[in-house]
């Protein structure tokens, strides 16, 4: 068992080396292990530095530095990088929560643009109808048409806004 331990030490003294030029600077060094320590508490500390190094990477590409610099030194308390793991999920989730306010704000703008739009196209056919209605001669063909037309409706403005769209959309058609 003897050559086991040794190449098992062999190759934690060679991953522990090819793992050193990659480590952030703003984070703890590395403690050498010893042979004493069991090994899922080595694979757990490496899985943890893992994590806050890419904390801290997603971090510095949002813009935000989750280290304060007057405190880089507390940055090796493990109670302070589990408050910055624990706090990394809710930053997400309240940018999300904006960004989803956000866009529920732009599609009610949205809206209120469109139902403007619709009010403002009705009152100008509303009015078009009120010219239409006082230039029209009851006596004429038309005008006796149009009678009978606004028989099924409840005014005689609603039945001119019908046959003024009408007109428009066979002329748009045609």
């Amino acid at each position: 068992m003897g050559e086991m331990d040794e190449l098992l030490a062999q190759l934690k003294a060679e991953y522990a080396q090819s793992e050193q030029p990659s480590t952030s600077p703003s984070l703890p060094p590395k403690q050498p292990k010893s042979e004493t320590t069991e090994p899922i508490d080595d694979l757990l500390a490496e899985v943890k530095a893992e994590f806050e190094e890419k904390s801290t990477k997603l971090e510095q590409r949002r813009g935000h530095s989750p280290f304060n610099p007057k405190n880089a030194s507390s940055s090796k308390n493990p109670s302070n990088s589990d408050n910055l793991i624990k706090d990394l999920p809710q930053q997400e989730r309240a940018e999300d929560k904006a960004e989803q306010e956000r866009k529920q704000q732009e599609t009610i703008a949205q809206k209120q643009k469109q139902q403007d739009k619709e009010r403002r196209r009705t009152e100008t056919l509303k009015q078009k109808a009120r010219e239409w209605l006082n230039n029209l001669d009851p006596k004429s063909d038309e005008g006796l048409w149009f009678e009978e037309f606004a028989y099924a409706y409840e005014s005689k403005l609603e039945a001119a806004i019908d046959y003024l769209k009408a007109i428009r959309e066979s002329h748009f058609l045609g």
